[in-house]
């Protein structure tokens, strides 16, 4: 079995609010879209890195998947995979799935150029961060970072 996997992820970097997405697709129909909204990770390039190591680990876990296609939009973390720059959950969760036989390849996908599932969890993020950023300044659970 084939599973395509896209990923993406939003930052705010005035309170440090991060909204990272995953989109799973098998035989073409979407199994997972789901976003997750996290405080202090420090930045985009972590954000993204978070978001791809948890399509990865759940993808790994689908029974029978023999191929997973990963794709982000992020070109600064396929820089990083190629050059074998150290992302450690990254490396471990690579690691793991090539260990057990499982094909992957991690593709750049363009951002906004009309790729539908880029687009799909592009969106999805943008629109859950704009959502908890609105909603934690108006409820002062958060403070801007100084």
């Amino acid at each position: 079995m084939t599973i395509e996997l896209y990923t993406d992820a939003s930052y705010n970097n005035r309170f440090d609010i991060s909204s990272c997405g995953v989109l799973v697709l098998v035989d073409g129909k979407v199994i997972k879209h789901e976003v997750t909204t996290i405080l202090g990770l420090g930045g985009i390039h972590i954000a993204e890195t978070w978001a791809l190591v948890h399509g990865l680990q759940y993808c790994f876990m689908i029974k029978g998947v023999e191929k997973i296609s990963a794709y982000t939009d992020h070109k600064c973390l396929i820089t990083r995979i190629k050059r074998k720059l150290r992302y450690r959950e990254l490396d471990d969760t690579i690691e793991m799935i090539t260990d057990w036989g499982i094909d992957l390849k991690i593709s750049h996908v363009y951002a906004h150029k009309g790729n539908v599932y880029n687009n799909l969890v592009d969106n999805s993020c943008s629109n859950q961060l704009k959502k908890y950023v609105k909603k934690f300044i108006s409820e002062s659970l958060i403070l801007p970072r100084r």
